[in-house]
């Protein structure tokens, strides 16, 4: 195992504090979320049969259905795991997609918060992916510092989509 050097150490410590930063600066702003368009209904639906049902199915009602094929199914596993520990989540179901029964914006916080923290994770991953292909500290550091300010990337977190995971 390497020893990291004194001038790595300081540059991994801004790195996470940069990642902690991202994380509560974003997580912390409240955004509408977009739970019925776009892909969202069906992951939602899907991570609630799989979480309430024990299978695979899309369809946007709370009954047991058939398992069904559909989108990836690892954002639904995903988003099913999150729904069993966080009980506001948990209590999302499909009828809160119907127009005139939309749930609050509560019920969607934890996934808003997942996909914030998947992109500090994501910013973590490129810094060690730079020092593994033999970037400096401090390029690594840059590299990561395109994920973690990446205004795109996180101005469109509030939405349930499987482009984090």
């Amino acid at each position: 195992m390497t020893q990291l050097v004194p001038a790595e150490t300081k540059v991994l410590s801004l790195l996470v504090l940069l990642a902690l930063a991202s994380v509560l600066g974003f997580g912390f702003v409240v955004v509408p979320p977009v739970a019925e368009q776009g892909d969202a209904p069906q992951y939602l639906a899907a991570a609630y049969h799989l979480l309430h049902h024990g299978t695979f199915s899309e369809q946007p009602i709370a009954a047991p259905v058939a398992p069904a094929v559909g989108r990836e199914p690892g954002y639904a596993a995903f988003l099913a795991g999150l729904m069993a520990l966080v009980p506001a989540f948990g209590s999302f179901t499909p009828e809160c997609l119907a127009a005139g029964h939309e749930c609050s914006w509560g019920v969607y916080r934890a996934a808003q918060w997942a996909n914030t923290a998947l992109v500090a994770g994501s910013g973590l991953l490129v810094y060690g992916a730079a020092r593994v292909a033999g970037a400096s500290p401090v390029a690594g550091l840059a590299a990561a510092i395109l994920i973690l300010a990446n205004d795109e990337l996180m101005k469109s977190r509030h939405w349930i989509l499987s482009d984090y995971l």
